[in-house]
């Protein structure tokens, strides 16, 4: 995969400045990601069911604020509902997309009755192409978790795509997560894009079972400062819980955890950029050239 997506880079004689990714792309060095578990809209509520359709909204609507505030080019949402009764049958996907005037979205049904319809999603400013929903099989007395999956077309070079993945995986067993983690895996390692990994894992990276190392190291990804213990994501438990792992062809230029209280999760901005690694690769090829030529 690696000589391939080189070979792609190298080839690539311009940066890509689209008037769709021009605004987004001149504000920043590189691309801003967000991952937010949404709590089924009940900000830091004891339980969705205890609130109003209309605080539901009022919750997605300060999520909202955060997302115009902050500008992230691509969103992964954990625990957000389609049609749920407990928080007003509406798809918050849409409304948050609709608040925020973002044209791409795509969320995906892990757990689906007759009452509750939840699971994961994506929004973007670039287009998401293929998106797929995959559940995991479901726990014992709990309800099914899952990921969902599409790839957008980079903004910062020409010809590279990339897989976006937003998962939730199981809060309370080891063993179920490593057979989520698996499936997760399996269903990424065929493919040949980049990746970025963005959610809930209800894990730390160092916790002794070591499920995200051997993640990153089987799809050759690495994360901001996997040992910041100050990085807490999950305050309940003084807890980092919530990752944006990415491939290592990626410069993580920045991460940072929102103090925003819109979930029991608080949202984490991270900026990547792919520019580092084509500037890289394009001084060790012109030595390469150089040094043939003599």
């Amino acid at each position: 995969m690696k000589l391939t997506l080189r070979n792609l880079i190298l080839g690539t004689a311009f940066l890509l400045a689209s008037p769709a990714y021009a605004d987004s792309i001149a504000k920043t060095k590189g691309v801003r990601l967000m991952t937010l578990n949404v709590a089924h809209a009940r900000a830091q509520g004891f339980s969705q069911i205890l609130q109003s359709s209309d605080q539901a909204r009022s919750n997605l609507l300060d999520i909202a604020d955060i997302i115009t505030r902050e500008q992230p080019d691509i969103i992964a949402f954990q625990e957000i509902d389609s049609n749920s009764v407990w928080n007003g049958r509406f798809n918050h996907g849409q409304f948050l997309a609709d608040k925020t005037a973002y044209d791409y979205w795509f969320l995906g049904s892990h757990h689906f009755s007759e009452s509750l319809d939840y699971g994961t999603g994506l929004m973007s400013k670039f287009n998401l192409t293929n998106p797929r929903s995959i559940s995991f099989k479901k726990p014992f007395a709990r309800p099914k978790k899952g990921f969902v999956l599409s790839t957008v077309d980079w903004p910062e070079l020409e010809n590279v795509k990339v897989d976006l993945v937003s998962v939730h995986l199981d809060f309370l067993s080891h063993a179920e997560r490593r057979r989520e983690m698996n499936t997760l895996r399996e269903t990424l390692e065929t493919r040949k894009n980049l990746r970025i990994i963005m959610g809930d894992f209800n894990m730390e990276y160092k916790e002794k079972h070591a499920l995200l190392p051997n993640l990153a190291n089987v799809l050759d990804l690495h994360v901001w400062n996997p040992d910041g213990d100050e990085l807490v994501t999950y305050p309940r438990l003084g807890k980092r819980l919530d990752w944006v792992l990415v491939s290592r062809e990626f410069s993580i230029i920045s991460h940072e955890v929102l103090e925003d209280p819109v979930s029991d999760h608080q949202p984490v901005i991270v900026e990547v950029t792919l520019l580092d690694y084509k500037s890289q690769d394009t001084a060790q090829l012109s030595e390469t050239i150089t040094s043939e030529a003599n």
